[in-house]
């Protein structure tokens, strides 16, 4: 997720973490170890309620809208990231 942040321009593309951690120790543990550049939102425990995901990681991609247009499950590799990059192009270039 970070060098996708890093590619695409702050005015197409934007990316927010959201944490569901109850215990904020272990969100906070995360960010200072990892260090996003990107801004982490807290769930509090609510979100898996929200949006009935199976597991971590879970990633939604919004449109421009804040439609969903793609739901991903866990981390497929290169392959999927490369999948996740072409979605994120196109819809970067759309009008």
């Amino acid at each position: 997720m970070v060098e996708l942040y890093h590619e695409f321009d702050r005015n197409d593309f934007e990316i927010a973490g959201v944490s569901d951690d109850v215990d904020s120790g272990r969100m906070l543990a995360f960010v200072r170890s990892y260090r996003p550049p990107f801004p982490i939102l807290v769930g509090g425990g609510r979100m898996k309620a929200a949006y009935h995901y199976r597991g971590l990681p879970y990633s939604v991609l919004l449109d421009r809208r804040g439609r969903v247009i793609e739901r991903i499950f866990g981390f497929g590799g290169a392959e999927e990231f490369r999948k996740l990059h072409q979605t994120i192009a196109n819809e970067v270039r759309a009008p």
